[in-house]
């Protein structure tokens, strides 16, 4: 594979705004603004776990409910690790979780069981690291600081590009074409 050039000027421009806000929120000390960055990227995301699930593509209010219950989620966070509130500000999420569950009864078992694991999945796979993440965000104290949160995201950031630049110079091999066409063993 060749390193496509264009492909890495698209990337390198969104991951420039896509940094410069997580940085600016993250560094700012504003949980205000980190929380507005991380509703709008979790909702972003849950969007498009569902479009590429296509588990709830004739509901469109359970998409929302999704979003709502993760924006809670975030917010509840926040609140509980900073000390604001006790534990009873996490029951709307929990009572989401519990009728995303219920839902079941009235589903065929199969399409039943889909639709639980994906509204799990999406919950564990996007909403958890951006709780945890929040979780991490706050001191003892209750104030906001959002460097070590920054330290992992550029971890991440390096990991990723190496990836990306070693699978795409030197990858020869498939990792897993029906899942990811592009991505090669040697960049994994």
């Amino acid at each position: 594979m060749a390193l496509d050039i264009n492909s890495l000027k698209v990337r390198a421009v969104s991951g420039i705004v896509y940094v410069a806000l997580l940085v600016t929120a993250l560094l700012l000390s504003s949980d205000v603004l980190f929380l507005l960055l991380f509703a709008f990227m979790g909702g972003s995301m849950i969007i498009e776990f569902n479009r590429l699930t296509l588990v709830n593509r004739l509901h469109p209010f359970r998409i929302v409910l999704d979003i709502v219950a993760t924006i809670w989620g975030l917010y509840a966070t926040s609140r509980y690790v900073c000390g604001a509130e006790s534990i009873q500000i996490f029951i709307p999420y929990f009572l989401y979780i519990a009728y995303a569950f219920s839902r079941t009864i009235f589903a065929d078992l199969a399409q039943g069981t889909r639709t639980v694991g994906n509204v799990l999945t999406a919950q564990v796979y996007i909403a958890l690291p951006l709780f945890i993440t929040t979780a991490v965000s706050y001191q003892p104290d209750g104030s906001f600081d959002g460097t070590f949160a920054l330290l992992v995201f550029v971890l991440i950031w390096l990991n990723d590009t190496g990836a990306y630049l070693v699978g795409s110079t030197l990858g020869k091999h498939k990792l897993y074409p029906q899942v990811s066409p592009k991505k090669s063993v040697e960049g994994l």
